[in-house]
């Protein structure tokens, strides 16, 4: 694996739970072969031809890959930077904790002057129906607040949080009800047809 492969970002903003159990172990596993990499690179006792052997053999680094490694970058720097991965995987870690929060607040609808807002525990999202669907400043908030549009749906779609429900607050004027203030409903069942999906930044 080049270091080029190594450097591309963890879209953890966007990640489910599911997928951030499955994402976080890979993340921590693949930090481990950067350290072990970045050891092997910087150890002045051995030549260029045995830090390839071992990139291969230990790192599982391509053959074509490792050679470019044993020069510099453009900063100077030997190796793999690790601050980007460590902080990426701390953000996976507390947005594990976070979902994992929300799944025990319950499933909860209510409306508003201007639409309808649900938000799904079974899902882990909140989802804003606009009526009139024509609100071009309450769309262009939701979407500078992170929400996505989802087409077939005709609503806004954003992962559940406190982020999430201070800007439903703040496009609907009014502050997100507690429990007893609003009816509770199932979670709304999503089907091939009109599943939320939520965009992922690359």
């Amino acid at each position: 694996m080049s270091r080029q492969a190594f450097r591309q970002p963890y879209p953890e903003d966007n990640l489910s739970l599911a997928e951030l159990e499955d994402r976080i172990p890979r993340a921590e596993q693949d930090y481990a072969r950067l350290r072990a990499a970045n050891r092997i690179l910087r150890d002045p006792k051995d030549g260029d031809e045995t830090k390839i052997a071992r990139l291969v053999s230990e790192c599982h680094i391509h053959p074509d890959d490792a050679p470019d490694l044993l020069k510099p970058n453009r900063g100077g720097q030997l190796g793999f930077r690790l601050a980007g991965y460590t902080a990426a995987i701390h953000r996976m870690k507390q947005r594990r904790n976070m979902l994992v929060e929300e799944r025990s607040r319950p499933s909860i609808t209510f409306t508003f002057a201007g639409g309808r807002v649900e938000d799904s525990a079974e899902y882990g999202r909140i989802s804003v129906f606009l009526t009139p669907t024509h609100q071009p400043e309450r769309a262009r908030t939701l979407l500078a607040k992170g929400f996505v549009f989802e087409p077939a749906r005709r609503c806004y779609v954003r992962w559940r949080g406190e982020a999430a429900r201070s800007a439903v607050a703040r496009v609907t004027g009014v502050s997100w009800p507690t429990n007893g203030a609003a009816a509770l409903r199932p979670a709304t069942r999503v089907t091939a047809t009109n599943a939320p999906r939520i965009a992922v930044r690359a």
